[in-house]
């Protein structure tokens, strides 16, 4: 697929081919997600909630638009979400996920979502492979990693007890 992109304000044009388009994809990806759940200010993002739970960060990257919607209620720690790319209004990049999170396994799934989204590590969009902190563990069991394909599941265990304190099973895919 073929897109047309002015380079230089109306004297240069050139066509950006599907893999430049999805390199610049996968970048905007990291920006905006450190600028939104998983960062600690690392970046500009707008955020919103809803009265019915549903929380949208939004991030402007050049031609790219990232936009990371999830679902909360304050009666469970149940949690959903999608997180969409758009080059040039159109949207060529989703990923959904779902699961639940305890409280206490927060702190360190944020952590490892920070590590990989600094060091541009795509590991089907979530954490690192594995993590441990003195009193959990946290590990991504991936299926598919590709950028334009991937599937898996995220989880943290209490690492005594071996209690699931939490997961997320997370898919997407490029539509370009």
């Amino acid at each position: 697929m073929l897109i047309w992109r002015r380079t230089k304000p109306l004297t240069e044009t050139r066509i950006m081919d599907r893999n430049e388009i999805l390199a610049g994809a996968e970048e905007a990806f990291f920006k905006a997600l450190l600028a939104g759940y998983a960062g600690e200010g690392d970046g500009e993002a707008r955020k919103e909630k809803s009265a019915t739970g549903q929380i949208t960060m939004t991030c402007e990257i050049g031609d790219f638009k990232v936009v990371d919607r999830y679902y909360i209620t304050p009666n469970t720690n149940r949690s959903a979400g999608t997180t969409t790319i758009s080059f040039k209004g159109q949207v060529i990049w989703y990923m959904s996920y779902l699961g639940f999170y305890d409280e206490r396994a927060i702190d360190l799934l944020k952590q490892t979502l920070r590590m990989a989204y600094r060091g541009k590590l795509f590991n089907g969009g979530r954490g690192m492979e594995w993590l441990k902190s003195d009193t959990m563990a946290y590990t991504n069991q991936i299926e598919r990693r590709s950028f334009c394909d991937f599937k898996g599941r995220e989880e943290v265990k209490d690492s005594r007890s071996g209690e699931l304190l939490g997961y997320h099973e997370y898919a997407g895919l490029s539509l370009i």
